[in-house]
């Protein structure tokens, strides 16, 4: 038996406008494995946020198609399918994947490292062109917006996994696997585009002082009347 806990925060303030409205899980597909919980709030706008915990593709990378190939268009499916129905998202959990070089703190030390580094579970090209791939959404505008690289662009040294094997956390040797995505008109609230908007993203390492994943949390704001 394997168990796995996603620990996140989703902070949402604007009064009585923004109460939960139902949980329900799952995301139509690739759900045998019980790895998403949606937590919807009413609103003019409203707001999906998805808990998730997205497949590792494991030693030898043995369920790296099943990753890139079944699940992650999966997910991208359920949130164009939500932006189509009008409805603003929030993907908050363990993403398994270190997006951007520097997500990856021993990333550039030297070419044969770097391709030693990509063919590790988590941090091969396949699953960071994937990931591009979910954020981009093949248009214009984007999908989905890192919002922590959103609140933070030169951020370093910000990770949120570390090897309890290798005793990474008390130098720092990490990886930023897990993450708080939203939709583009989040991102964007200073436009006032959404109604929903972005105020901070966050990653709780102090709340792990020995390896493995650390909490990330995201806030968000509602307009007052």
């Amino acid at each position: 038996t394997v168990t796995a806990t996603v620990t996140a925060t989703v902070t949402v303030s604007g009064g009585e406008r923004a109460r939960t409205a139902r949980v329900t899980a799952g995301i139509g597909e690739c759900d045998d494995e019980g790895r998403a919980l949606v937590l919807s709030f009413e609103g003019a706008t409203p707001l999906d946020v998805l808990c998730v915990y997205v497949p590792n593709s494991g030693d030898g990378l043995k369920r790296l198609d099943y990753r890139i190939g079944e699940w992650d268009p999966a997910l991208a499916a359920w949130v164009d399918k939500r932006h189509a129905d009008g409805a603003h998202v929030v993907v908050v959990g363990d993403l398994n994947v270190a997006h951007l070089d520097a997500d990856i703190w021993n990333w550039g030390e030297s070419p044969s490292k770097n391709t030693a580094i990509g063919k590790n579970a988590g941090t091969t090209p396949q699953e960071r062109a994937s990931f591009s791939k979910l954020l981009d959404g093949g248009s214009e505008e984007p999908r989905l917006v890192d919002a922590f690289r959103a609140c933070h662009p030169d951020a370093a040294g910000c990770f949120s996994y570390w090897s309890v094997r290798s005793n990474g956390r008390p130098v720092n040797r990490g990886l930023r696997l897990d993450y708080t995505l939203v939709s583009r008109q989040i991102a964007e609230s200073g436009t006032g585009s959404a109604e929903w908007g972005l105020h901070d993203a966050y990653i709780l390492d102090e709340c792990n002082e020995r390896g493995d994943h650390c909490p990330v949390g995201i806030t968000l704001v509602r307009p007052r009347p």
